[in-house]
């Protein structure tokens, strides 16, 4: 199952970072299509929800596995025991408490953060989850004397401290309202130092050194073909976060939430989308209609492909969900996105759970109005009977000496390129063990994700076949009786010539029919693997919204297959027989098809 996955992932990997920009239509050839242009993480991502909540439910299982195949965690690794984690280091604080946390979400790998406790904990209280996003320095986060200062002059801050750390301030206000909180980094800040932040959040160019099967690391054809990839990490590092959350005896389970803001917010409603016991969610300053995620953290192939943020956050459905917008990407929100949100939670007679606070006076961030109106949201859902006060004060904050979790009792692993491979070499490990007990039809929806669906596409393939060739009568049985048809994939129609294999099967009395893959009507430009205009040579930003040319020519296959069983009127015996060096194609549309095709053929 492992060697047909790796099928049709690998010629994906191996052509993106080869590929060519679009080719200009052909010169003097009025009538040839254009081929379809490509979309990228600015495009516009309108989403029209379901009429019916069957639909939605419908609809809800195949984005959730796209989601779930995106990040490399379909089918999900196994987390039924919760990591293992140190803990050490508090800090004491009038009212809560700081603790340094790293824990082990792969071997060899940790997830590093402060683990904010309330003081006086009476019984088991809810939690809350907070991936940062992209603040300089993440964790250690300092606002600079200018920015601190235009802050507290237009309202977007009410104290010098607060405005200096956000993060902090976040975590401060939440712990102070009753909540134990954990605030971790991504890879590449403060702690998370495994994978630098360039490679992790600002890769640019190729690393040949990095591309060798038996050593490779993150933007590889080698990682990508296995679905492993920064953003996807960073999921796992999320839910991993999650699992050890709420393995803590002193915290309610069924009580957690996640907040986040800019890419914090990404990590926030991916992770609320994969993780179903997450109570309630607000990600911050990111849910929109426009920018989906610029950093290469924030994308991934297969991702985004027919779908976008709105309706990846809609995963999250009916549980809570808050989101905040500010003057950048998100400040049309609560007219485009907002309103698809709403019909989707009236469905489920849940509308009052989702709700968009908008501040488009301030700049893109987590400032104060944001942080209260996230502690407010979480205090209506998660501690609806607190009677503690929410509103923002002044606090101490921890010093970078503080809040470090490496010293000497605790090193920091090592980190550059050998330490990256050994990642890299744990992910896949852990990938084989979980696809290992995968299920054969698990294995084929993986296909029917990265394949994607004919109906959806028709104005981006242009992949079309060349046209049947007419097979001479005199070689062709007349007796088709209760007969298969044969759809031939070949490697050439141009010549118009078949071998004799394919005139036996006809004097049989099969139905036959002769397509190509490879030859097309078409112009230049949908011959190859087209790229985004991006300077950063990560496939992410190119596949993780668009089909691949193998895959759009795969669903090419499957719609003929279709049409031969729509126009035979035998739908019970339609057999695929691909000649040498189509194989790959034929593996890919038959298990997709399912039940349309009774069989393949693959004659090497």
């Amino acid at each position: 199952m492992r060697a047909l996955l790796m099928l049709l992932l690998i010629p994906v990997a191996s052509l993106v970072l080869a590929a060519e920009p679009a080719a200009k239509e052909a010169a003097g050839s009025k009538s040839a299509p254009k081929a379809a242009e490509l979309k990228d993480f600015n495009g516009y991502f309108p989403w029209t929800p379901p009429a019916t909540k069957a639909a939605w439910d419908t609809r809800r299982v195949e984005l959730l596995r796209q989601l779930q195949l995106a990040v490399g965690l379909y089918p999900m690794p196994d987390r039924s025991a919760a990591p293992k984690a140190t803990i050490h280091g508090p800090v004491d604080r009038p009212e809560y408490t700081v603790e340094r946390v790293a824990i082990e979400t792969l071997p060899g790998h940790f997830l590093t953060g402060s683990l904010y406790r309330p003081k006086n904990l009476k019984g088991k209280v809810p939690a809350v989850l907070t991936p940062h996003g992209h603040f300089k320095e993440g964790r250690f986060h300092s606002e600079n004397d200018v920015g601190i200062k235009k802050q507290l002059a237009d309202g977007g801050e009410l104290f010098d401290i607060g405005g200096r750390h956000p993060l902090q301030a976040c975590a401060v206000h939440l712990a102070r309202t009753g909540y134990i909180v954990f605030l971790y980094d991504m890879l590449g800040y403060a702690d998370n130092q495994v994978v630098s932040y360039d490679i992790a959040h600002k890769f640019m160019k190729r690393r040949p050194q990095m591309e060798r099967d038996d050593h490779y690391g993150f933007f590889s054809p080698q990682a990508e073909a296995r679905l492993e990839s920064v953003m996807g990490l960073q999921a796992w590092n999320s839910l991993r976060a999650f699992d050890w959350l709420a393995s803590l005896p002193e915290v309610d389970a069924a009580r957690i939430g996640i907040t986040g803001a800019s890419g914090g917010g990404t990590q926030s409603f991916i992770t609320a989308a994969l993780e179903p016991r997450i109570a309630a969610a607000f990600p911050a300053v990111m849910v929109s209609t426009a920018m989906q995620g610029g950093c290469t953290c924030e994308n991934c192939n297969y991702l985004r492909v027919d779908t976008g943020n709105i309706e990846l956050a809609a995963l999250i459905a009916p549980r809570p969900l808050g989101m905040t917008t500010a003057n950048d990407w998100t400040k049309e929100l609560p007219t485009k996105g907002y309103p698809s949100l709403q019909a989707l939670y009236k469905l489920y007679g849940a509308e009052d759970r989702v709700s968009v606070h908008p501040f488009p006076q301030y700049p893109h961030g987590y400032n104060s109005p944001a942080r209260l109106a996230m502690v407010t949201f979480f205090q209506k859902y998660l501690q609806p009977d607190s009677k503690a006060d929410t509103a923002e004060r002044d606090y101490q904050p921890l010093s970078i000496k503080e809040a470090t979790v490496w010293d000497a009792d605790h090193p920091a692993p090592k980190s550059g390129e050998e330490a990256e491979v050994a990642l890299l070499r744990a992910m896949q490990e852990q990938g084989k063990a979980a696809v290992k007990v995968a299920k054969p039809e698990e294995i084929a929806a993986a296909f029917r994700v990265m394949v994607g669906d004919p109906k959806k596409n028709d104005q981006q393939r242009g992949t079309t076949f060349s046209p049947d060739i007419p097979l001479p009568e005199d070689a062709i049985s007349k007796d088709f009786k209760n007969k298969p048809t044969i759809l031939i994939l070949a490697n050439s129609l141009v010549k118009k010539r078949f071998d004799e294999y394919w005139f036996r099967i006809m004097h049989k009395g099969y139905i036959t029919s002769a397509i190509s893959v490879v030859e097309t009507s078409r112009t230049e430009a949908v011959q190859k693997n087209s790229r985004v205009k991006n300077d950063r040579d990560y496939a992410g930003f190119t596949y993780g919204y668009n089909h691949s040319v193998f895959a759009k020519r795969v669903q090419d296959l499957i719609e003929k297959i279709q049409e031969e069983r729509k126009d035979t009127g035998n739908e019970k015996t339609l057999v695929l027989s691909a000649e040498p060096g189509n194989e790959h194609f034929a593996l890919a549309a038959a298990l997709v098809a399912g039940d349309k095709l009774t069989a393949i053929d693959l004659r090497s």
